[in-house]
């Protein structure tokens, strides 16, 4: 069976709320209402004024209950992508805007939370904020905080200043569906901002899933560069953005990610739940480019970590180089290639030690999202 990762409901309803102050902090706070309520608008201040994507995870009171993402009017318009996924009590929002930036004067209204079936509810806190550079295309440190008091500054996105008709820029967080699991908010396909994507390749639909729905961004405001190579850290973090960005205890076991990095959290995941284990003399190489046999089992353990059909089998003896395959990776490749998210580099040849591009990491993990997650 087949569903989209993420779920998104597209209409604006505005809320009014009165809102209260806990011990402001310096840095980016979350502005919500005190009282509970079936609905919450929310503001997020304190945003970089180069912000051009953003990503943060909304701590709710109430797990027992379905949530819809409404937009804030100032992102319900071309040129800017939103997305929302939820996970119990925690929903996860993605912005991107494909020029300029989300907040020049550092407040975003991210828009309004509405709970099904008129569960009251509050928002405690928020965790996982994770904001893109537009000059630099850098990615912030993932950041947690309280909600903080202010005016929201209304609806109609007086501070929001993406381009006006663009789409998103490549970045930590985006995403689109609004109802429309192609992204094209009901009238046709949204183009991909991407110069270096054309339209009808083997990869553009891939790329197009797999950016709209927050998972991968560009390497810049304009390029996805599809035949650069994935390294491993990209590749935990797109999981680890797959599985919601949950929050994570305790130190990183490997000497070779510190803390504080972009990948720290997502390898620190990772690892704590059996999907990487390093290499023999205890380090994780998060800048090594990353190989189709690794890509496959470390895909092979997500979907056995999420309990996904593991079934689905390929006998590798046809080809020429199954010998080359690291033992490790035997039954991750057989998998792979019998779920069909990879295939050989031709009809005898698997390279296992080839490098995997981000154009071919797009198509795997759009193939395994669409797929195998069920």
């Amino acid at each position: 069976m087949k569903r989209p990762i993420f779920s998104l409901f597209s209409a604006l309803v505005l809320a009014a709320g009165l809102l209260f102050t806990t011990a402001a902090a310096a840095g980016p706070q979350l502005v919500t209402a005190q009282t509970a309520s079936t609905s919450q608008e929310v503001t997020m201040t304190g945003v970089s004024s180069n912000c051009q994507s953003l990503q943060v995870t909304l701590l709710l009171s109430e797990d027992g209950t379905t949530y819809t993402y409404e937009p804030d009017a100032g992102l319900n318009r071309n040129g800017i992508y939103t997305t929302s996924k939820q996970s119990g009590s925690q929903v996860t929002l993605y912005i991107t805007a494909k020029n300029g930036v989300l907040a020049a004067e550092g407040t975003l209204p991210l828009g309004t939370l509405i709970a099904a079936d008129d569960t009251t509810f509050t928002i405690t806190g928020f965790s996982g904020l994770l904001m893109t550079d537009s000059s630099s295309g850098g990615i912030s440190a993932p950041e947690s905080g309280g909600v903080a008091g202010g005016s929201t500054g209304g609806s109609g996105g007086g501070n929001s200043s993406g381009s006006n008709g663009g789409n998103n820029s490549g970045s930590t967080d985006n995403g689109t569906d609004n109802g429309s699991e192609d992204g094209s908010n009901g009238s046709g396909t949204q183009p991909l901002p991407f110069a270096d994507v054309a339209d009808g390749t083997w990869y553009t639909d891939a790329v197009r899933y797999v950016y709209q729905q927050g998972l991968m961004t560009g390497t810049s405001e304009d390029r996805f560069s599809p035949d650069v190579t994935t390294n491993r850290a990209m590749l935990v973090t797109i999981l680890y953005r797959l599985e919601g960005s949950p929050a994570v205890s305790g130190g990183v076991s490997f000497p070779d990610v510190a803390a504080g990095q972009w990948y720290a959290d997502a390898v620190a995941w990772a690892s704590a739940n059996g999907i990487v284990n390093g290499y023999d003399n205890g380090s994780f190489g998060p800048d090594d480019t990353i190989t189709r046999e690794q890509m496959a089992t470390i895909f092979y353990r997500y979907a056995s970590y999420k309990s996904y059909d593991m079934s689905a089998s390929a006998a590798l003896g046809g080809y020429s180089d199954a010998a080359k395959v690291s033992p490790y990776a035997a039954d991750a490749m057989g998998w792979a290639i019998g779920a069909g998210l990879i295939t050989g580099t031709s009809d005898t040849t698997l390279s296992p030690a080839g490098s995997a591009t981000r154009a071919q990491a797009a198509v795997i993990l759009a193939r395994f999202c669409q797929n195998l997650a069920d």
